[in-house]
């Protein structure tokens, strides 16, 4: 999905859309150390942002963080990366697009032809394969998605974690 830009509203607009494509929720979601996602990066305890954790929540949903600089942690992801530049974006890269929502219409339609294209020496494709062993694993999506609160800065929900320096305080 493009986005408008990488701020933290649009980000969650984002992993709404992936939660509602995928008809369900992960029990972990994994982060490759991204700026609007995770303050500091640590390997036994990463501290990620507030709307990352009340998203999380919302959710039901662990948050895990990427060892920084370590590739070997994700290849998969990696390969995967490569194939979506190549089965979607590659296709996409000589069209003109003259609003976001066609954009992503066109990306879509991209995405559902890679889904339902056979893997090589296979009788199934990506989507077959998602419904009959992955998606009965998913967690079901509350009644509404996720929606980011208008807060001022340094505000916090009451009850979430807070951190501050090194020390975890519930307020």
């Amino acid at each position: 999905m493009a986005l408008a830009d990488a701020t933290l509203p649009q980000l969650a607009k984002g992993l709404n859309k992936c939660v509602a494509w995928f008809g369900g929720v992960t029990r972990y979601a994994k982060f490759d150390n991204l700026a609007q996602v995770v303050k500091r990066s640590c390997r036994y305890e990463p501290i990620f942002t507030e709307m990352i954790q009340q998203w999380a929540m919302y959710y039901g949903i662990g948050l895990l963080a990427a060892r920084v600089r370590k590739p070997r942690d994700k290849p998969h992801v990696e390969n995967e990366v490569k194939l979506v530049y190549q089965r979607i974006y590659a296709p996409l890269r000589d069209r003109v697009f003259f609003s976001l929502a066609e954009l992503n219409a066109a990306i879509e339609g991209q995405l559902h032809q890679h889904h339902n294209e056979p893997f090589r020496q296979e009788t199934f494709n990506r989507r077959q394969l998602f419904e009959s062993q992955e998606k009965p694993l998913l967690a079901a999506l509350p009644a509404t998605l996720y929606r980011v609160e208008a807060q001022g800065p340094g505000e916090s929900m009451p009850g979430l974690p807070r951190h501050s320096g090194r020390r975890l305080a519930s307020l």
